[in-house]
């Protein structure tokens, strides 16, 4: 079997909707072989590419996930778990200023910051230390 073959095998076993990391299939063939295999089904509308080594199963119909969904599952795969969500994304509309940052949506976590784009939007993992949790 082709790298293709085992992955698309790995990703029908996978409801519609349910997030998985390309790191989940690098047992599959090469970085480069995972990495072509994921394209080539993105391409065929088979799975969506939510961010940089985030996919979903599914199509078009099948509805997007909220960004704590997205910010969850990557932490889950860096190790890091969601501690709480910040709201340095609202703009205060009375006064019409905005911070620069109105697509831009923060939460905390107990490890490393990391930060990526999921379509318009600007997702950011703080890290928060101990001594500061609730």
């Amino acid at each position: 079997m082709t790298t293709t073959a085992f992955i698309r095998k790995h990703i029908n076993r996978y409801s519609d909707g349910k997030i998985f990391m390309t790191s989940e299939l690098l047992d599959y063939g090469s970085r480069s072989a995972v990495d072509f295999a994921l394209q080539k089904l993105a391409a065929n509308r088979r799975i969506i590419r939510l961010s940089r080594g985030m996919f979903m199963r599914g199509d078009e119909t099948t509805p997007l996930p909220s960004t704590l969904e997205v910010a969850c599952a990557k932490a889950n795969a860096c190790g890091m778990r969601i501690i709480f969500c910040g709201d340095e994304n609202l703009t205060d509309a009375t006064s019409g200023s905005s911070k620069g940052q109105a697509n831009t949506q923060s939460f905390w976590v107990d490890g490393a910051p990391r930060s990526f784009q999921y379509g318009a939007i600007r997702i950011v993992l703080k890290p928060i230390r101990a001594r500061k949790r609730l």
